[in-house]
């Protein structure tokens, strides 16, 4: 019996390392998201923060110089969080791709998986056809010896 052997297994093997490749693309694309998304987070806190600072408590004066700087830094914290903001988007939307990609790589090796299961059941019933063959060959001629009883 021969044995079974898919001549695109190189090609499998080789669309399997692609997936594997893009699975840790989307994982370090994801962990950078999340990275991102705590960033924004913090400078939005820090910007709460600032504009806690910005609103007087009852009864309470501040220069006009304090309010300055302090609507100066709110500023900055503003345009802080709208650059963090970005970046996360920017990321999200490399997250996206990435998980684009990561289809495609898994519909290229599922399709060469069924072709090699098909080609496996095809192989299995050429045998089982083959191993029949044999069978009924050996059969016949025990019928046609001599002395076999008929």
């Amino acid at each position: 019996m021969k044995r079974f052997k898919f001549r695109l297994q190189r090609v499998l093997k080789l669309r399997e390392d692609a997936e594997q490749r893009q699975a840790a693309a989307l994982g370090e694309a994801l962990h950078e998201e999340r990275v991102l998304d705590t960033i924004c987070a913090e400078e939005k806190a820090r910007l709460d923060q600032i504009s806690e600072q910005l609103a007087p408590k009852p009864g309470e004066l501040r220069s006009a110089g304090m309010l300055q700087v302090l609507g100066l830094t709110a500023q900055a914290a503003n345009t802080r969080l709208s650059a963090a903001e970005d970046s996360r988007h920017k990321a999200q939307k490399a997250v996206a791709n990435e998980r684009e990609l990561l289809s495609a790589a898994r519909v290229e090796r599922k399709t060469l998986e069924r072709l090699k299961d098909q080609q496996h059941g095809a192989w299995t019933e050429a045998i089982g056809r083959d191993e029949q063959k044999t069978t009924d060959e050996i059969a016949l001629r025990k019928r046609e010896e001599p002395g076999s009883g008929r």
